[in-house]
């Protein structure tokens, strides 16, 4: 007599609908981390939107002054700063081409706290000082990227966007027309009653958002901690690493000489002449061989270049554009 045994296989193929509950289960997990960070992420961003305009008015009697015939120069401003403050180092200059316009002052005070002072350049007063990391928008921006945590706060927001990422993939693998629902169907608004009209509802809105939000968290990851820590690695091994001064950037050197370090003043002309627009932003050279950084402000990106200038001479050492090349 012969036996037959069926051997029993340990790893069943995995059907279509066993497929889908296996998404669904991913895409349902995701969405439990992922959706109180959205939330934070959407109110922190959508404020910080509105920061030149929430600024203007919580400074408005630090940013805007009356203008008069003269000017002090930018150089008597600082010194001004540093004997009534106290300066450590000196982050940038901001300066406008609106006459009624304050000058603004980011620099390490003698406690090494990062601050702004605003400086009415007609008067060499100081309209007012304040730290950095007490500054509403910057809370909101330190809230936005790290929960106010640090290191460890990024590292949430980070996994956060990546698991946003795997909430939305497997949310269109299941929006997916498939079956007797058309792709047609799919795109139409929702229709029917009680939870199907819910569901029809979700799925529909969830396909736009990820529409929306997709290229979002996408194009934010080169700014995380792992993620971009990563590109960076791989654009500093293959040559392409940036070479604007705000991205990382060398500064390039000046040629010693025994002719005096020009003014801010002339740094501002030298921007205008080279095409750069108003408001500006300034760093001065650091050490005999430093340079002069200055760059456009502007909210246009087309006009958001920049010059490095040798400190004793004038000449331009670097210019870069999204435009043009140096």
């Amino acid at each position: 007599m012969t036996v037959v045994t069926q051997q029993s296989s340990s790893a069943a193929p995995l059907t279509d609908a066993g497929l889908y509950r296996l998404v669904w289960k991913w895409h349902f997990l995701a969405a439990l981390f992922v959706l109180p960070f959205m939330a934070m992420l959407s109110l922190t961003g959508g404020v910080y939107l509105y920061k030149d305009q929430i600024n203007n008015w919580l400074y408005s009697d630090r940013l805007y002054i009356s203008p008069q015939d003269t000017a002090f120069p930018i150089q008597a401003q600082i010194d001004n700063l540093n004997e009534e403050i106290g300066i450590s180092r000196l982050h940038g200059v901001l300066v406008f081409d609106d006459p009624t316009r304050s000058t603004v002052i980011e620099f390490n005070d003698t406690d090494k706290v990062r601050s702004f002072a605003w400086i009415n350049p007609y008067t060499n007063e100081i309209l007012g000082v304040s730290a950095r990391h007490e500054m509403p928008m910057q809370m909101i921006r330190k809230f936005h990227g790290e929960l106010l945590l640090g290191k460890v706060g990024t590292k949430f927001v980070e996994l956060s966007a990546h698991w946003a990422i795997v909430l939305f993939i497997t949310g269109l693998f299941m929006w997916w027309p498939r079956g007797q629902r058309s792709l047609r169907k799919a795109l139409q608004l929702p229709k029917g009653q009680g939870r199907s009209w819910w569901r029809e509802t979700h799925m529909f809105t969830g396909f736009l958002a990820a529409i929306l939000v997709l290229p979002i968290l996408i194009s934010g990851l080169p700014w995380t901690d792992v993620w971009g820590g990563g590109l960076s690695y791989v654009q500093k091994q293959t040559g392409q690493k940036a070479e604007s001064l705000r991205f990382g950037g060398k500064m390039s050197k000046s040629q010693e000489s025994i002719n005096p370090q020009i003014a801010f003043e002339g740094v501002l002309r030298l921007a205008e002449v080279h095409g750069l627009k108003a408001p500006y932003e300034m760093r001065s050279p650091k050490g005999e061989e430093g340079s002069y950084w200055i760059r456009t402000v502007s909210k246009n990106r087309s006009d958001q270049n920049e010059l490095v200038i040798d400190q004793y001479s004038g000449d331009i050492l670097r210019k870069l554009s999204l435009t043009m090349r140096p």
